[in-house]
Order: structure tokens, then sequence, then C-alpha cells
């Protein structure tokens, strides 16, 4: 009996493996492959060519926004951040930042 041909996934996988890529670029790799199999209607990539490339790439900018929420907290921490106060308002701090903008309360840079 022939053993059976490994799914597209799993070669994915293997291939990044091999290359000793990370483990978080391997499942940012194999997510966006998901992303790109089931907008298309888990079609095959294979079956599929640069025009349907190119509308996964073009999609609007909502769809493309929510795929990167997780990743937005980082970029906002100063806006949302108990451990940031804007300088100036001396919350438990016994001086204002030495630079404008954003300081840390606990003097920590």
């Amino acid at each position: 009996m022939e053993p059976k041909p490994k799914k597209l996934l799993d070669q994915v996988r293997d291939a990044i493996r091999l290359k000793h890529y990370s483990i978080r670029t391997e499942q940012a790799y194999v997510a966006w492959i998901k992303r790109y199999i089931f907008f298309h209607g888990k079609r095959h990539p294979a079956e599929m060519g640069a025009p349907e490339v190119e509308a996964f790439l073009t999609l609007p900018d909502p769809v493309v926004a929510s795929s990167t929420l997780p990743h937005f907290p980082k970029y906002t921490a100063p806006l949302s951040s108990p451990r940031l106060v804007p300088v100036g308002e001396k919350r438990g701090a016994a001086r204002p930042g030495p630079c404008p903008g954003w300081a840390f309360t606990d003097n920590r840079r």
C-alpha cells in the first residue's frame, strides 16, 4: 500500500522547519495560507493563479484590519496603559519626565 501524500499545510510546516524559521513565523505563514484558501472557497492553491492572488491581496481595508487587531495593543500602549501618564501630571512621580509626551510613572525607561 502506498503512503498518503502529505497535506499542503503539513508540507509548508516541514519546509519552514527545514529552514529553521521560528514557530511564530510558521504560525503566521500557515494562518495566511488558510485565509487565502478560505477566501477562495477552499480551493487548492495549485488550482489558482495570479488573478486569485491579486484578488486576495486587494481586499478592502476592514478585512485586512481585522486580521491585525491582535497586534494593535502594543502600538497603542501609551494611550491605554495605566503605567503611563502625560508628562506634567504628577501622579506619584517626584518630577515630570525628561522629555515631552509620555513618561513612565515609576521612572523606568
